[in-house]
């Protein structure tokens, strides 16, 4: 049976010429195209499972490859842990440092300002008892 004058192609063309080579060259590539995008389809989509222990094996390497990936994140969440806390006890100890010279200078100073008051004091305490042993002699 010879094809309708006016026919669509698998691309809704209508075409009025029978012996259409362009079109039918064109309808030849796209088939072509259509049977390599379904051969790779089939290629691409694994085959089903075929066991309920192969889905077990893989569902066991799946378990396995998550319990190593959550191990790996908890040791590096311990490194960055353990940064974080040297970090903090490094500047606790800086910081005790400094107020240690703080103070330090601060008991200096302390002693320094004492010392100077308590040589006044003797030094105005000599004075008195000096005028004290002239009234004394003086009588």
């Amino acid at each position: 049976m010879a094809p309708h004058p006016i026919a669509m192609d698998t691309r809704g063309r209508t075409s009025n010429n029978r012996n259409d080579t362009q079109g039918n060259a064109l309808d030849a590539q796209f088939a072509q195209q259509f049977m390599e995008m379904m051969r790779n389809f089939t290629q691409a989509v694994p085959p089903p499972p075929l066991s309920p222990s192969s889905t077990e094996d893989r569902m066991t390497k799946i378990e396995r490859n998550e319990r190593e990936n959550l191990k790996l994140a908890g040791r590096e969440l311990k490194v960055k842990t353990d940064k974080v806390n040297a970090q903090q006890l490094l500047d606790l100890i800086v910081e005790r440092d400094r107020i240690h010279v703080v103070l330090a200078n601060q008991s200096a100073e302390t002693t320094t300002n004492l010392t100077i008051k308590l040589n006044n004091l003797i030094r105005e305490l000599d004075r008195v008892f000096d005028e004290l042993w002239a009234y004394l002699e003086a009588e």
